[in-house]
């Protein structure tokens, strides 16, 4: 070769002292660590003789702390035959790609390193006069130059890159939809002949909503939603790596890879690794406007499906399995496809969740599903989800959809095809038939609460498909009741799934102080070494008939502990948060804080009489306050006078 050909040996687990047999063929220069000058992890292998036939040496790397020495041998050799690696001959429009060429010896090993060589690369559309579906990306301009100073060889095959010539690592973009010729050879004059191409494809990448697989009921209709994503960026890429172990032996073919048979015999340990860097994308998801012209709708299957080849409608005929695929008639070949199942209904099951004042959901909190009583919070809103499964509840779930189009965008689409909008509106009416009884929700209106459905752009927002908001609106019990009409494919007779839901309806749980000093939200304890405060609190609200339907949380113990009936008692100075919640609606819950304080005075309050009966008890009162001038929880003595 022109020009010389390295290979990074390295080594983990130790610091190396390197020799080798033969210094006449081979060359090794060590590279120590940038925190020692004394500690070297690998080295640079170069082949430094004439190429008279294939040679063999090794390389022994020696442990200075544990003495161990590894054994690693090299091969020398020419190359038979190249060839270009990718990860996939289908390249996304605006999307970057990474091709490399492997070089192979006469038994078709692989060299483990070709940085160094000079190649040339070319690209070329597949048709004459046609424009370039690639484009050549610097490496230096890539993403694979933000390698964090993990760059491995890249600066090498930068400065190739630069002087005018390539290197055996070529970046590309895709820029239009079709197929594009790429070639590479080695600029090596005794190997002109050594060349390899390939042709890659550039395509939209394709997504399809529902997302596969798709399960229906028969006569079921629904609109798959096609969308492509451009503005690809991929910002990391792959890096060949090649370590050893201790105690092992590794068999290394210099310019490049491991002898398979070799490395049978002397057992090496090899770690041959790709490391995928970070990646991060900036996406733009397009949605297609159907009927595209590049776009075409077909199924596998058409005795159990069918669909239109222009609007992508899917209609379920009968019981089973297909594919509804979708063609970029563009590029031939480029597809997505959908797995179609038609099944029967198993399971209805109604599912209910707290939603926001603004609408949104709550964090923290889930769906629930049905069960035998949902509690609910006079004047909050919810969530109500109708879902249907193939199996038990929360197995797979069963698509159910209603059809959104009207005439009138068909019309303004299909203006100029007036023969088919007929024949489109004519199945839309069919669709809508069948869809009329799918699912329902009865008893939506009641003296208890009141349900509305969802605007177009929530569902869209949220995927909300199939649901009611839930408005509760006064304390009560009352039945939801979820139905849902199909058919089994016998005739036209119709079966039914139904669910009934009660729903009670409680009011907001509170605090109810009873005349402890403080406001709903604060209530203040006074506090001294031997004597801890008390107080019994006490609650309404959740349809709570006795204090056992509450749970009292103190969220610091050490400040303020509470019993399960509601007593709390200060341990000292300090703020912690009391919390009662129904134990029928764990969000349906109060809190008050509570803050414990040494009194800075104390007050005897003057209500008792000049004159009193002998043996009668009095109640004696005191007020006490902070050193801010709040008053504390009020305290009272019983007095007896004999």
């Amino acid at each position: 070769m022109t020009r010389p050909v390295e290979y990074r040996l390295q080594g983990s687990d130790g610091c190396f002292k390197w020799s080798w047999d033969h210094h006449d063929i081979l060359s090794v220069i060590p590279e120590y660590n940038l925190s020692s000058s004394h500690c070297s992890t690998s080295a640079r292998l170069r082949s430094i003789a004439p190429f008279m036939g294939r040679k063999e040496t090794a390389i022994y790397a020696a442990d200075v702390h544990t003495g161990i020495v590894i054994r690693c041998k090299v091969f020398i050799d020419n190359i038979s035959r190249i060839q270009i690696f990718h990860n996939s001959i289908k390249l996304d429009l605006d999307g970057l790609a990474t091709l490399r060429v492997r070089a192979f010896d006469r038994e078709d090993n692989v060299f483990s390193s070709l940085v160094g060589l000079q190649f040339m690369w070319q690209l070329m559309p597949e048709m004459d006069g046609l424009p370039h579906h690639l484009v050549h990306v610097p490496l230096r301009d890539s993403p694979l130059s933000d390698c964090g100073g993990l760059c491995g060889d890249l600066n090498i095959q930068i400065e190739l890159e630069d002087s005018g010539v390539f290197s055996d690592l070529f970046a590309v973009k895709g820029v239009g939809i079709g197929h594009e010729i790429v070639s590479v050879h080695l600029l090596e004059p005794q190997f002109k002949h050594m060349a390899d191409k390939i042709v890659l494809t550039v395509a939209e990448a394709m997504s399809l909503e529902p997302p596969s697989p798709v399960l229906v009921l028969i006569g079921a209709a629904f609109h798959y939603t096609l969308k492509v994503i451009r503005g690809n960026i991929l910002q990391g890429f792959f890096l060949e790596s090649l370590s050893f172990a201790l105690s092992s032996i590794i068999f290394v073919r210099f310019i490049v890879k491991f002898d398979d048979s070799a490395r049978k015999r002397y057992g090496c340990i090899i770690h041959n690794s790709e490391f995928l860097l970070p990646v991060s994308t900036s996406d733009s998801i397009i949605v297609v406007a159907l009927p595209s012209p590049h776009h075409r709708w077909s199924v596998l299957n058409s005795s159990v499906a069918e669909v239109d080849y222009m609007l992508g409608f899917a209609h379920a005929l009968s019981l089973g399995v297909t594919s509804v695929i979708v063609e970029d008639t563009r590029v031939a070949g480029h597809m997505q496809v959908s797995s179609l199942s038609v099944v029967l209904p198993d399971t209805l099951c109604l599912y209910i969740m707290p939603l926001s004042v603004s609408g949104d959901p709550v964090d923290g909190l889930k769906a629930v599903p049905s069960s035998a009583r949902w509690f609910v919070v006079s004047g909050r809103q919810y969530l109500i989800q109708m879902k249907v499964y193939l199996g038990a509840s929360d197995a797979q779930e069963i698509y159910i959809t209603e059809l959104d189009v009207s005439k009138s965008v068909l019309n303004e689409v299909l203006n100029e095809q007036p023969e088919w909008l007929l024949k489109i509106d004519h199945r839309l009416k069919l669709y809508r038939k069948v869809l009329s009884d799918d699912l329902k929700l009865h008893n939506e209106q009641s003296e208890y609460w009141m349900v509305f459905s969802l605007s177009k752009d929530i569902v869209e927002k949220h995927g909300w498909q199939n649901s009611r908001i839930l408005r509760a609106t006064s304390p009560g019990l009352g039945k939801l009741t979820a139905s849902l009409n199909y058919t089994s494919g016998h005739q036209e007779r119709k079966e039914v799934h139904k669910v009934v839901q009660e729903i009670m309806v409680c009011d907001q749980v509170k605090f109810s102080l009873d005349g402890a000093s403080g406001t709903h939200h604060k209530i203040l304890l006074p506090w001294t070494p031997t004597i801890y405060q008390e107080v019994e609190l006490k609650a309404t609200g959740g349809c709570a008939k006795t204090s056992s339907d509450y749970k009292w949380f103190s969220l610091d113990m050490a400040t303020v502990s509470i019993s399960p009936f509601g007593v709390l008692q200060a341990k000292k100075p300090g703020k912690a948060t009391v919390r009662v919640v129904s134990i029928f609606d764990s969000s349906n819950y109060d809190e008050v804080v509570i803050e414990v304080s040494v009194p800075s005075s104390m007050i005897m309050l003057q209500n008792f009489p000049v004159e009193t009966v002998v043996g009668s008890h009095l109640a004696a009162a005191i007020t006490m306050k902070t050193s801010d001038g709040e008053v504390l929880s009020q305290n009272h003595q019983e007095c007896a006078y004999g």
